[in-house]
């Protein structure tokens, strides 16, 4: 994991390692970025787990790293692109929706969701029923942006998305959920 020009001047644990391959879903570039940044923060010569936890959050946030490769934030987001070859666009907005509640609900630390914290809600009951929830949570665990764990938990496939997701906040959640209240307005109103 330690970058290559680093070798010998900063030291990975065991437990740094397994928390970097954790956090990237063990993408082999998202590993080499937050490997990076971490080595790039720590003063010190060995990179502790709470400095992988902050290169995350300074990486996405592009505090660390600029100007040094290609964006971060827009590497790790790439894999979003997929939820817009859904068939209609009510089910990417539900797709985007849904990807932003997991994000919501799940944390480095706590990586998965129950389902039915998930859906069940006044707000996810009106543009969708459970059935249709549930036919865009299968679309996302295809295209590999989620996958899921027993008893119908979800989480990220790369959980360093999802910290992306949640940086962006509310804002651009609350966008999706008014762009899909227009359209099953209109779909209503046909």
């Amino acid at each position: 994991v330690a970058p290559t020009g680093i070798q010998g001047h900063r030291t990975f644990s065991d437990e740094v390692i397994a928390e970097i391959v954790r956090t990237t879903g063990c993408h082999p570039l998202y590993m080499h970025m937050v490997a990076c940044a971490a080595a790039h923060l720590t003063k010190r010569r060995r990179v502790s787990p709470a400095t992988v936890s902050q290169a995350v959050s300074q990486l996405l946030r592009g505090k660390i790293l600029t100007g040094h490769g290609p964006d971060a934030k827009q590497l790790v987001e790439s894999p979003l692109q997929s939820v817009a070859l859904m068939p209609k666009k009510t089910d990417e907005l539900r797709g985007k929706i849904l990807l932003y509640r997991i994000a919501r609900y799940t944390s480095l630390e706590q990586p998965v969701a129950p389902w039915s914290l998930l859906w069940q809600d006044e707000m996810m009951e009106r543009y969708g029923s459970e059935a249709t929830w549930q036919r865009i949570c299968d679309r996302l665990v295809d295209a590999n942006l989620i996958v899921a764990r027993q008893r119908r938990r979800y989480g990220f496939r790369f959980p360093i998305l999802a910290e992306s997701l949640r940086i962006k906040g509310e804002h651009r959640f609350r966008r999706y959920c008014n762009e899909i209240e227009e359209l099953v307005a209109e779909e209503a109103g046909r």
